[in-house]
C-alpha cells in the first residue's frame, strides 16, 4: 500500500483559512478522512487467508499501522461466503448459540474491533474476510488512491469544519455551510458509487464481493 501525508491536503485547504494554525488544519484533514471512510467504504480490501480455530473467537481484526477495520464487508470459511447477522438475530433465531459448535453460517461484529462466528467452528477453519479501513486517530498519512480520488472531498469536509469554529481569524459561517453541502453531495455520491460495486444486504450478501 502507497500512502501520502495529510500535508499533501494542505494546498487545498490552507488558503481558504488563513491564519489558521497548521496543526489544527493537519487534524481537521484527518478526522475528515476518518469520517469520510467510515461512511463510505471507499477503502476496502480482501485481507491474506487465515487459519481459525474456536479458540481464536472472538477473533481480533488486524490492519497496518495507522489504519483501523470499520466494517467485514464480506467472509469466506473454506471458500464458502456466509452471510452477516447481528446479535439481537442470533438471540432470537437461536438458543445457546454462544456455545454451538459446527461448520460456520453467519458472521457478527458486536463492535468493530473484533469478529465473531456462528456456530464455531470444529477444528481449524481458513477464513477470508473483505473489510472497510478508515485511518486511526494517530495516523499521519492515508492511502494514496483514497488521496487521489478524493482530495477535493475531504479537503471541502476539513474546511467547513474549520470555518465552523466561532471568533477566529478563519471563521465564516456562510462558506462553511457551502463546503458542507460539497462534502455531503459528494460523500453520498462515492457511498453511491461503492454500493453499485458492491451489494451488502442485512443478512444476505447479494453479490460475490471477492
Amino acid at each position: 500500500m502507497t500512502t501520502v501525508a495529510y500535508t499533501a491536503f494542505l494546498s487545498e485547504v490552507a488558503p481558504l483559512v488563513l491564519q489558521c494554525p497548521t496543526p489544527l488544519i493537519i487534524n481537521a484533514i484527518r478526522n475528515t478522512a476518518i469520517d469520510f471512510c467510515t461512511k463510505t467504504n471507499v477503502w476496502q480490501e480482501t485481507q491474506p487467508v487465515q487459519t481459525v480455530t474456536a479458540a481464536d473467537l472472538p477473533l481480533d481484526l488486524s490492519a497496518s499501522t495507522g489504519v483501523t477495520v470499520t466494517l467485514v464487508l464480506a467472509c469466506k470459511i473454506n471458500g464458502i461466503l456466509i452471510e452477516p447477522v447481528t446479535l439481537d438475530y442470533l438471540d432470537g433465531q437461536h438458543t445457546n448459540w454462544e456455545v454451538a459448535s459446527g461448520t460456520p453460517i453467519n458472521y457478527f461484529q458486536a463492535n468493530t474491533a473484533q469478529l465473531g462466528l456462528y456456530p464455531k467452528p470444529v477444528g481449524a477453519v481458513n477464513l477470508t474476510l473483505r473489510v472497510a479501513y478508515a485511518p486511526t486517530r494517530s495516523s499521519t498519512e492515508i492511502d494514496s488512491a483514497i488521496y487521489e480520488n478524493n482530495l477535493t472531498t475531504i479537503a471541502a469536509g476539513a474546511s467547513a469544519s474549520l470555518m465552523m469554529m466561532p471568533d477566529l481569524p478563519w471563521s465564516h459561517p456562510k462558506l462553511a455551510l457551502y463546503y458542507s453541502a460539497i462534502y455531503a453531495s459528494d460523500t453520498t455520491e462515492a457511498l453511491t458509487s461503492t454500493q453499485k460495486s458492491f451489494t451488502r444486504a442485512r443478512y444476505r450478501v447479494l453479490s460475490n464481493p471477492f
